[in-house]
């Protein structure tokens, strides 16, 4: 049966929640938001090419800069499901790893950043802490997309450099 009012519609849709919170139980919501942790922060492309159309044309030229430039940094055409880039990505390997690399290294100064005990941290750096929060409780409750995340980049940096700070201190 199809529902013919919006509050009909808000019934089934509240239904369906109260139906999932139960189903899943605490292990499986647990499981659920570790699946959305990897796929936010595992990526230091931030899904360049990985949703479909993110590529739309690629402007012809003949310029060797050009193309070597396309080796680097558009992906293979087999690098995801939904890449749309054929043709490219030759050197893509290796830049992407450069960048998990980097990526990685920020995350885990960001992570020795933020584990500090509150009594330690400055108000500047508690802005900080409270702006990540709220970028990852962003992330975890909402269907987004791991390019959300390049607007927050600057304030992952600073946090980066902070941890850092302390771990050069202690």
């Amino acid at each position: 049966m199809q529902p013919q009012t919006k509050e009909e519609r808000q019934e089934l849709a509240y239904g369906e929640i109260g139906n999932r919170l139960q189903s899943y139980g605490v292990t499986g919501w647990l499981k659920h938001f570790k699946n959305k942790t990897h796929i936010f922060y595992n990526d230091s492309s931030f899904g360049w090419c990985i949703a479909k159309g993110s590529v739309y044309q690629i402007p012809e030229t003949t310029s060797s800069i050009t193309q070597f430039m396309r080796q680097i940094f558009f992906p293979p055409d087999n690098y995801s499901m939904y890449c749309d880039v054929t043709g490219y990505g030759k050197y893509y390997m290796y830049y992407s790893m450069l960048c998990q690399c980097v990526w990685m290294v920020i995350l885990c100064a960001l992570c020795r950043f933020v584990w500090r005990p509150l009594g330690h941290k400055t108000r500047e750096e508690l802005v900080l802490e409270i702006t990540w929060i709220g970028v990852f409780l962003f992330s975890m409750l909402f269907e987004t997309s791991a390019r959300l995340l390049i607007s927050y980049l600057p304030i992952f940096i600073v946090m980066m450099a902070k941890g850092l700070q302390r771990s050069k201190r202690a």
